[in-house]
């Protein structure tokens, strides 16, 4: 993973004063060809582009990476409304407010911030995420989940949220989810899966819900399923994978 640092940045717009978004669009494109994706950390040099170029310039991460940023308080006032995608290290409950006025966010990956809790994620409600990564935010609850449940989410990756339960999932049915990770959310069981049926999930990662059996599997067999993780699932028997097997799943075990 390459990062387009604040400096490589600032040498890019020191370097062509006159057209800053052309050679940036070229950096960007080889690091791409390289590597695959790219993130961006802009906490000083994109703000400094002229409005007239600022929209160019975010075209050019909507689909590529996001852009990276300690908090959402060094996020300058007049991109808030502009960002479609976006990773945030240190974010609490009283950050995450600010999240609520980026009126075009899409995509919000906040891993590892354990200080969200439910309190913060309400602020998410009226917002068109439809990419969500809260792996590692120990401080979400199964309660935390209700205030996800109107967002129009696709992705959702709960990694290690380790309080959540099966009674969690059941705010989840609604959502018109297509990838779901779940990884070591040690206290979902089979009934956890049961909760999932509605979705047309094509990829579930559930690695390290070691109390899911072949019995949960048996739930998601309605599923349009290209790719199950199931590492550390000790209880779930080459049985029980037969069906998703014969399917062409990618399984990883």
């Amino acid at each position: 993973m390459a990062d387009l640092t604040l400096r490589t940045l600032e040498h890019v717009l020191a370097q062509t004063p006159g057209n800053p978004i052309e050679l940036i669009k070229q950096y960007h494109a080889a690091v791409v060809r390289a590597q695959g994706q790219t993130r961006i950390e802009m906490e000083g040099a994109i703000a400094n582009l002229p409005k007239n170029r600022l929209e160019d310039f975010l075209n050019l991460q909507a689909e590529k990476g996001f852009f990276v940023f300690e908090s959402p308080n060094k996020v300058p006032e007049h991109l808030l409304s502009h960002l479609r995608s976006v990773t945030f290290s240190d974010c609490d409950d009283r950050s995450i407010k600010i999240i609520s006025r980026m009126t075009r966010l899409q995509g919000l990956k906040l891993t590892g911030c354990k200080k969200i809790t439910t309190k913060g994620l309400k602020h998410l409600k009226n917002t068109p995420l439809n990419t969500l990564s809260l792996e590692g935010c120990s401080g979400i609850s199964d309660d935390s989940l209700n205030c996800l449940s109107e967002l129009p989410l696709q992705e959702l990756l709960l990694g290690d949220c380790i309080r959540i339960t099966d009674d969690g999932l059941q705010h989840l049915q609604n959502l018109p989810l297509r990838k779901l990770g779940l990884e070591g959310c040690s206290k979902i069981t089979d009934s956890g899966m049961l909760y999932l049926v509605s979705h047309d999930l094509e990829t579930l990662h559930i690695s390290y819900c070691s109390y899911i059996t072949d019995l949960g599997l048996k739930y998601l067999e309605g599923m349009p399923l290209k790719e199950l993780s199931l590492l550390g699932c000790l209880k779930i028997t080459e049985t029980g994978l037969d069906f998703f097997k014969q399917r062409g799943v990618k399984i990883i075990k």
